[in-house]
Parts: structure tokens; sequence; C-alpha cells
């Protein structure tokens, strides 16, 4: 997988990494133009934007495309109990071993953050909390929950100490700002510690905003000070 991931690489001493996996049909690249500011803020950072494999999605009529899981239709994202997200579990594997990766190279798990747009946020959110691991953050932006009942059979002491924030727009007309709604929900029942961010009139996209506040979350959760036990 790594032959098809972008990687920008920490501009000081790497000790921390973010992850940040894209929407369907688009690239690694995208998100890495649109996270390349954030090194600025965090020079100590490696972020890798990974592209998902190429598989036909449903909702698409068949069609090739970067998919983490195929879709059948808009109204199973709004209802998770009515789709299966075939393919979740091989995609789960894909960004469990660019975890394993990153931790056999030094970086312990608590200085990592896994993230991600619409399709790539609800696989971060289903990879983080199904991990026995406590990750430095998690970010579902546009998102929404696979397989919650896997979430919730496998949510321990360990993957419930990773603080999520979740951004979403009220316009959005591809996943609901519900589903997003959702995730929180569901997490923060949980005892998550659970951020929403609400992004009036914003559709299926990100905002100025937005990106502002996720570069706190980043910072916050990714401080430039290593404790000694790190």
């Amino acid at each position: 997988m790594s032959d098809t991931s972008v990687i920008l690489e920490a501009k000081e001493k790497h000790t921390a990494t973010i992850i940040f996996l894209h929407g369907l049909g688009d690239v690694g690249e995208s998100w890495a133009d649109a996270l390349s500011d954030v090194r600025s803020l965090l020079p100590h950072v490696r972020i890798i934007c990974p592209t998902a494999p190429q598989s036909r999605v449903t909702i698409n009529g068949g069609a090739r495309m970067t998919s983490w899981h195929d879709i059948k239709s808009l109204q199973a994202i709004d209802d998770e109990g009515k789709e299966q997200f075939s393919g979740v579990e091989e995609s789960v594997a894909i960004v469990k071993s660019l975890i394993e990766s990153e931790i056999q190279s030094g970086i312990a798990a608590n200085r990592i953050v896994l993230g991600g747009f619409s399709q790539g946020a609800a696989l971060s959110v289903r990879t983080a909390f199904t991990l026995d691991v406590t990750l430095a953050g998690v970010v579902c932006l546009s998102g929404y929950l696979v397989q919650k009942s896997a979430i919730v059979a496998a949510l321990n002491d360990a993957n419930k100490a990773t603080p999520l924030f979740v951004g979403h727009g009220t316009a959005d007309a591809v996943v609901a700002f519900e589903a997003g709604k959702r995730v929180h929900a569901t997490l923060s029942e949980a005892g998550v510690a659970a951020e929403l961010h609400v992004y009036e009139r914003m559709g299926h996209s990100s905002s100025q905003r937005e990106m502002q506040e996720l570069a706190e979350f980043f910072t916050s959760v990714l401080p430039a000070a290593i404790s000694d036990e790190l």
C-alpha cells in the first residue's frame, strides 16, 4: 500500500503521524494538498494520505473507481442498519497495516491521528474504535457509521480514550448531517471524548473554518513536546 500513498515527511524530527483517508473516487494527493498548510504548524508530524484500491461501486452504476467499500444507496448511509458495506474488512486491514508500520518505525500509537473525509471518515471511525490501543485522535469529516454493531462491540478502555473530532455541514446533500450526528452520539454515549463541529450551510465539502478547527485539534493532540515515557 505504501506505493499508493502520498507522504509529506516531517520538516523536523519525526515524532508523530497523521494518516488521512480520502472519499469515494478521490486520491490521496487531494488531501495531501489540503493538509499541506498543517505542516507549518506541526513540523514534527509526517502526513500519510493513501489512495484506496479500485473497485466497482454499486451506487455509481458499478463503475470502477477508488473506493474503501461498496455503497448501494444514499439511503444506506442515512440508515447504517440497511447496508453491509462490502469491502470494509479489507480496507480496515490496509489502514491497520499503515498504523502498525508507523508503530514499528518508533512512533507510539498515542502519537498517531487517523482521520478521513466521507467514506474515508467512516473507515477511520470503524478502524480506530475496534483497535486495542489508544490513538492520539480520530477525525471524521462529513462521515457516517459503517458496521455500528462491530464498533460498539469492540469498544474497550483503550480505544475509548481516543478523542474524536466530528465535523459536518448542515447542507450536506450526500452524507446527511444526521449521519454525522449519529457518529458523535454513538461514540459519546459510549464514553468517548467526542467533539461535534457544525458548519451551517456547508455541503459535502470542507471549509476554511473547518480546516482551522481541524488544525487546532491536530495541535492539541499532537503537541511537539513528548513526555518522558515516549
